[in-house]
């Protein structure tokens, strides 16, 4: 890097701070442990602006015209499971991630893309430095929970289907054992996912 590369470097960096202030006054500080070079520092206030910048838009919007929503309720189950495969596909291109669906069958969790990812306002990035991660755990094959999300008992639902989906499905034999020894009460009996699909790939812990 040249004398003047370092310069230009240093008058970006003092710019960029002072855009970040427009937006975010004293709400910004930037990470100083972090020890970043200036090149990398300037990298990351671009970031932030990006994502400043840009407008909020719904998923469903994203799509490219060849990907249409069928309607669930009477569409065959073959359909669906195509449908569900190109939707999936078309929000893996999005930066989209879908994180334990294999305890839920193809009409379901395509149902609940539509519903709950699709209209979903997200703010569309020309750079993404990794995937947005939907998460499935909370949601059974039946009806979602019909309550008033301002009640305190529609989140004690969700967080009980999350645990024990996570507990019959996917936990481990040593993670059931370290969740018994601290939390106490009973395991649910563990189950074998029965809807297992290549196509989503993402695995990650669940706490």
């Amino acid at each position: 890097m040249t004398l003047q590369d370092k310069v230009d470097g240093y008058f970006e960096n003092a710019y960029l701070l002072h855009c970040l202030e427009d937006y975010c006054g004293d709400e910004f500080t930037l990470f100083l442990e972090k020890r970043w070079s200036c090149e990398r520092e300037n990298e990351y206030l671009r970031e932030l602006i990006d994502w400043d910048r840009s407008p909020m838009s719904y998923v469903a919007t994203w799509l490219r015209p060849r990907v249409s929503i069928l309607d669930s309720r009477t569409s065959s189950d073959s359909e669906v499971s195509r449908a569900l495969v190109a939707l999936v596909d078309e929000l893996h291109r999005l930066g989209h991630a879908f994180l334990y669906t294999e305890h839920l069958s193809d009409r379901r969790l395509y149902q609940l893309i539509v519903h709950e990812v699709l209209s979903s306002e997200l703010k569309k990035l020309t750079v993404r430095r990794g995937p947005v991660y939907w998460n499935f755990c909370s949601y059974t094959e039946e009806s979602d929970y019909d309550g008033d999300e301002d009640d305190e008992s529609y989140y004690d639902v969700l967080d009980c289907a999350r645990e024990q989906n996570w507990l019959s499905y996917y936990a481990t034999d040593c993670e059931r054992r370290r969740w018994l020894l601290k939390y106490g009460g009973e395991l649910p009996p563990k189950k074998i996912a029965p809807y297992r699909r290549s196509y989503i790939r993402e695995k990650v812990d669940f706490h």
